[in-house]
């Protein structure tokens, strides 16, 4: 029985151990899976017209957002541009 439970909290030190954690905009956030940019901005439901993403203090051209992979402990800030008058 105690070698089921020790087997038990390996793997789940294992599985929390994969998950990516990471901030958007000063909140956490974490997935188990890779994402890109495009897939963290669909995820948060943010159109992307208008839209500019830095992560870590550095912003991401547009053109390198599919191929920019998202890494535990990145801090994302995404900014939209709003109209007003």
């Amino acid at each position: 029985m105690m070698r089921r439970v020790q087997f038990a909290v390996i793997r789940r030190k294992q599985q929390e151990s994969k998950m990516i954690q990471f901030t958007v905009n000063n909140a956490p956030k974490e997935t188990s899976h890779e994402l890109n940019l495009i897939s963290v901005l669909k995820e948060l439901d943010i159109e992307t017209q208008g839209c500019a993403v830095a992560v870590d203090d550095e912003i991401i051209p547009r053109a390198k957002w599919s191929d920019f992979t998202v890494k535990s402990n990145m801090s994302i800030n995404i900014f939209q541009a709003i109209a007003g008058g």
